[in-house]
């Protein structure tokens, strides 16, 4: 009655919200109805009592679910007091539940960018797995002009999306190559947390960009091969070698880089044409082919490398030995982590004269040393 009674002041009005929230039996539905009801108060400390009070009172129903969406609903209704009817309906409301989503769609139409984003959250909760109206509702809200609710709708896509999920993925690959660079960022990680590496779906949405984009498009679209393409995927290590030649330095650029990610170690094809790219006339492009030759030359390939020792230029005779020695680095690396195996077998000498007896060695050895 207190929390009710219309001539009392705001202090007692939270003075008796939060002892209702203190006395009242968990799913009590009348103080649950009750706390509601003080959530659209005038005064912002009411309102926090009584979030606070339903975190103790409410157990979900669909009694406090309707109440909910009824304020969430409600145009003449404060807009704090909406956001916090949709964050307690993201709380309670069952999956499945028709009206939470209908109430969520709506919030996700509203000029508030705090209704929007905590629509989102609704969406995410009550939507059935597989649901293709909750999907789009979440990849609409990823183009949002608020940023707030585009970083949710990120979070939300690895929720309620699926692997191999292309509808998501074209979304947020639309948003990887035309996005401001914070948007594209977050956009390359949800598809790399929800698609991984070499996602068939994710890559046939890159390929368009990739060929028929304007240069900052192609530029961003070799970004994302980068970051989610599959090393050794021929189709799309083709289609980046065409831009190893383009006329804008960025996109060569960012094409070395792809291919440092992506092309198979020892790939003759690609290592020829990286080799190339070192004598390439922006400093940049130079040292993108020099650091990805290093991550796919192998012992085998560097007859394409060594001619570039006796380059007439400094620069490009520097980046031929720094592939160079970065390929005997990793040679290196490799006998030692042979003579280091712990899965190598010990020769005791006992077994060694066996051997020896039988004429299968003919020099002698050092026990350990049979690799």
């Amino acid at each position: 009655t207190a929390v009710r009674q219309a001539g009392a002041s705001a202090a007692v009005r939270r003075v008796a919200v939060a002892a209702l929230g203190r006395v009242a039996a968990p799913g009590d539905e009348a103080a649950v109805a009750a706390l509601i009801d003080a959530l659209r108060d005038t005064e912002a400390e009411v309102q926090d009592e009584a979030f606070r009070a339903l975190d103790a009172v409410a157990v979900g129903g669909a009694v406090e679910a309707e109440a909910l969406a009824r304020l969430a609903g409600d145009a003449a209704a404060l807009p704090e007091a909406r956001r916090r009817a949709l964050h307690g309906l993201a709380r309670s409301s069952p999956r499945g539940d028709l009206g939470a989503l209908r109430c969520a769609r709506a919030a996700l139409e509203s000029s508030d960018a705090g209704l929007r984003g905590e629509a989102l959250s609704v969406v995410v909760r009550v939507a059935e797995p597989g649901d293709e109206a909750a999907k789009a509702l979440v990849a609409a809200s990823l183009a949002d002009s608020d940023g707030e609710v585009r970083r949710r709708a990120m979070d939300a896509c690895e929720s309620i999306a699926e692997h191999g999920d292309g509808h998501m993925a074209e979304a947020l690959v639309a948003h990887c190559v035309n996005g401001e660079f914070c948007l594209r960022q977050m956009a390359l990680r949800t598809l790399q947390r929800i698609s991984g590496r070499g996602d068939p779906a994710t890559m046939c949405a890159i390929m368009p960009w990739l060929e028929h984009g304007f240069w900052p498009q192609r530029q961003a679209a070799l970004e994302a091969v980068a970051a989610l393409g599959a090393r050794g995927d021929g189709d799309v290590v083709a289609a980046v070698l065409r831009h190893l030649s383009e006329c804008d330095e960025i996109c060569r650029q960012g094409a070395c880089e792809a291919l440092g990610h992506i092309a198979a170690r020892g790939d003759e094809t690609v290592i020829s044409m990286l080799a190339k790219r070192l004598e390439d006339s922006n400093w940049l492009v130079r040292d993108a082919a020099g650091a990805a030759l290093a991550q796919v030359v192998t012992q085998g390939a560097r007859a394409y490398i060594e001619p570039l020792l006796e380059h007439f230029d400094e620069d490009v005779r520097r980046a031929a030995r720094e592939v160079l020695g970065a390929v005997r680095e990793e040679a290196a690396e490799g006998e030692e982590e042979a003579v280091d195996d712990p899965h190598t077998p010990e020769v005791h000498p006992q077994d060694m004269a066996h051997c020896r007896a039988e004429g299968r060695v003919t020099a002698p050895r050092h026990v350990g040393e049979v690799r």
